[in-house]
């Protein structure tokens, strides 16, 4: 991830953001999706070429998210990259 300076202050603004939501259905089963946004304008319908697994963001970030799960559970919801965006 890049950082652009911006005015007399140096203010850093990162290239992208990123976001990560967890979901608990009625049975307590989770389920993940995380995306990486460019810092610009994007057309909604392109929200889903956005998608990566939860690694990449921890990679790019230095993060570490779902940390409070056991380790294989944590493994497979880390590394889950759903081809398209949850129903609606």
């Amino acid at each position: 991830m890049q950082f652009k300076l911006l005015g007399k202050s140096r203010v850093a603004v990162p290239s992208h953001n990123f976001m990560i939501l967890v979901t608990k259905d009625r049975q307590g089963i989770l389920d993940t999706i995380a995306f990486m946004l460019p810092n610009s304008k994007a057309k909604k319908e392109l929200l889903p070429t956005f998608i990566v697994d939860i690694k990449e963001v921890e990679r790019l970030t230095g993060l570490d998210f779902l940390a409070d799960l056991d380790d294989d559970k944590e493994d497979e919801l880390e590394t889950k990259r759903p081809s398209t965006l949850w129903a609606q």
